[in-house]
């Protein structure tokens, strides 16, 4: 037995730090005495005895250490939503619902407020779906260790959290606001069609050519990925009264498009929102070097060869110099100093093409700004 001072183990006080508050609640359902006073008398006698004799023959080291009882404390009963996992009965549960839901008129003026609003709501419901999820896990353990009542609290518990992650969504309102709603649907319907083009390249990353040492008339060399899943999607946090542009991203966030501002999203992960005003979007043509096959839709336009010469000819030093397709595919580019940099190649130009024209009129009648063409 010692006496005195009580030497002091950083790395039992860092142990005690770093323990997750889900790992004790789990622990709690699958021990029965985990976490209880007296439950050290049951499991192992004769170190309580020798605990409750060492605390009152030592007293505590004057020496720094990692954390402390009062901060421990702080820390788990300023937990958000600490409560959902503890009682059955508890009424924060329907708080949440009427701070979650807001409702707002878009205009082009208060993209801060809408920022704001849209970013309270995405963090309320990120921690909602957090706490869902540790309860659904407690509930099934309860069929383990615990009775039928305390099994249905923590069932009634989850509905209060999933009912609250559904209302947990901002109600925007863009009709109020634009010149001519009309064009705007327009948007969405004829992207819906160029999103049905056999071929849809994400474009990763791109560099300039050194058209003399690489002999070629191509103007930059691109690496592409096909986009392969193009199902329409929506943000289930935002509920809107037009429908929004959805551009699956193969390396980065999704992109949602609004008539006022552009949300980049993934996986509650990744999220981030732009005005509309501030992103340069750019629809063009393009003419490709096709070497991967032509896609049935597209248009050629013209044929190079692998090899040419400045002036387009082919370079007959090279004895395998083969043609290669000149394909048009529309260009679709968006990039902003807040971090969006994004671009895309579709096959089907006739499409996109009235995907251009719709996106101009309407950006031109609503938003007053221009479209590079």
């Amino acid at each position: 037995m010692k006496f005195g001072i009580r030497k002091r183990s950083f790395k039992k006080s860092f142990s005690a730090m770093t323990t997750g508050r889900l790992k004790r609640a789990v622990k709690r359902q699958v021990l029965p005495f985990y976490g209880k006073k007296g439950a050290g008398w049951i499991k192992n006698p004769k170190k309580a005895l020798y605990n409750a004799v060492y605390h009152r023959v030592t007293i505590k080291s004057p020496l720094p250490y990692l954390g402390s009882d009062n901060k421990k404390v702080t820390r788990r009963s300023n937990m958000a939503f600490s409560t959902y996992i503890e009682t059955a009965d508890n009424d924060n549960v329907a708080e949440s619902i009427a701070t979650s839901y807001k409702a707002l008129t878009v205009g082009s003026g208060n993209f801060e407020q809408l920022k704001q609003d849209l970013t309270e709501v995405y963090d309320n419901r990120l921690k909602l779906k957090k706490e869902l999820s540790k309860s659904k896990i407690i509930y099934y353990l309860t069929y383990l260790f615990n009775s039928k009542d305390k099994r249905q609290a923590k069932k009634d518990i989850i509905e209060k959290l999933s009912n609250a992650v559904e209302h947990a969504y901002i109600d925007l309102n863009f009709e109020v606001k634009l010149k001519d709603a009309h064009l705007w649907m327009e948007c969405c319907e004829t992207f819906e069609e160029v999103m049905k083009s056999d071929k849809i390249w994400d474009l990763t990353s791109r560099k300039d050519t050194n058209r003399y040492r690489e002999r070629t008339i191509a103007s930059e060399s691109v690496d592409r990925k096909i986009v392969v899943a193009r199902d329409h999607k929506s943000l289930e946090f935002i509920k809107s009264d037009v429908d929004n542009i959805y551009i699956p991203n193969v390396n980065g966030p999704d992109i949602y498009i609004f008539p006022a501002f552009i949300v980049l999203f993934k996986n509650y992960k990744q999220f981030s929102i732009h005005d509309i005003q501030q992103v340069n979007i750019s629809v063009t043509a393009t003419g490709f070097h096709e070497e991967d096959g032509v896609s049935g839709d597209a248009t050629v336009v013209g044929q190079t060869y692998k090899y040419t010469n400045k002036n387009g000819t082919p370079d007959k030093r090279f004895a395998n110099n083969y043609t290669i397709p000149v394909v048009r595919y529309g260009d679709l580019r968006l990039d902003s100093d807040g971090g969006i940099n994004d671009r895309y190649l579709f096959s089907n130009f006739d499409k996109f093409t009235e995907f251009s024209k719709a996106l101009t009129k309407f950006v031109q009648v609503n938003l007053k700004v221009s479209v590079q063409k």
